[in-house]
C-alpha cells in the first residue's frame, strides 16, 4: 500500500467533492433566490470558481523544473492558494474581474424582490 498514491486520491476525491458543492451551491442561488442581495452574492461566488479555474489552467502551462521538486503535497499547497486567492478576490467589495457585475446586471431584472432589499 502506497501512502503517497491514497493519499492523492484522498485529496482528489476530496477536490472533486468540493467542487460539485460549489456548483450545486450556484445552482441552488440561482435558483432560489429571493433578493438581489442574494443574487449578488451568488455570482460572486461564481466569478472566485471560473477565477479559480482559470488559474489553475494557465498554471498548467508553465514548465516545472525538477530542481525544487515537484511533490503531491506542493500541489496541494498550490490548490489551496489558488483556492483562497480566488475567494478573497470575489469577496473583496471591489469590482473584482467583473464578471459578478456583468452576470448581476443580466440578471437582476428577473428577481423577485418584494421587500425592495436589493
Amino acid at each position: 500500500m502506497d501512502f503517497n498514491t491514497n493519499f492523492t486520491s484522498a485529496y482528489e476525491t476530496s477536490q472533486l467533492t468540493a467542487a460539485q458543492q460549489s456548483v450545486g451551491s450556484l445552482q441552488r442561488g440561482l435558483k432560489n433566490h429571493e433578493n438581489k442581495t442574494e443574487l449578488m452574492k451568488t455570482a460572486r461566488q461564481f466569478e472566485g470558481l471560473m477565477l479559480q479555474q482559470l488559474m489553475k489552467s494557465m498554471e498548467k502551462t508553465v514548465n516545472r523544473s525538477d530542481l525544487f521538486g515537484n511533490s503531491h503535497a506542493e500541489g496541494m499547497y498550490r490548490d489551496m492558494l489558488y483556492e483562497q486567492i480566488s475567494t478573497n478576490a470575489a469577496e473583496s467589495q471591489g469590482p473584482g474581474l467583473g464578471i459578478a457585475q456583468m452576470i448581476y446586471k443580466q440578471l437582476a431584472p428577473y428577481v423577485n424582490d418584494p421587500h425592495g432589499t436589493g
